[in-house]
């Protein structure tokens, strides 16, 4: 994966797929439980600036019922948090803010570094 300084992961296996480990040091432990599926959260700091970010390599080992195996087996998001980056404050980015939702919660302060 590649990303910014700071990121978070939210991996949430479909029914009746399990992870039975992955390749990160902390132990697997599931965050919560939502619709009888568990979530897991990953929290991925860097804590410094860097020009160029080494991407974070990570592997899940699943459980899939054989049933499953040709479909979705989980669900995964990467929320970025660029906070380093004030060069990606462009116009554009300003018309993208401008049409969000005001439900939507975006922090803007790229131009922290």
């Amino acid at each position: 994966m590649n990303g910014p300084a700071h990121n978070g992961i939210t991996i949430w296996p479909r029914q009746n797929v399990n992870i039975t480990s992955w390749s990160f040091s902390s132990p697997l432990k599931e965050t919560l439980t939502l619709q009888e599926r568990p979530v897991y959260t990953i929290i991925h700091s860097t804590a410094t600036y860097t020009e160029f970010f080494k991407p974070l390599e990570f592997s899940l080992n699943l459980n899939v019922p054989l049933s499953l195996q040709s479909g979705e087996v989980l669900d995964i998001s990467h929320h970025a948090h660029k906070i380093y980056n004030p060069d990606h404050f462009t116009e554009e980015y300003i018309q993208l803010l401008e049409v969000m939702p005001e439900y939507f919660n975006i922090a803007t302060f790229l131009t922290f570094r």
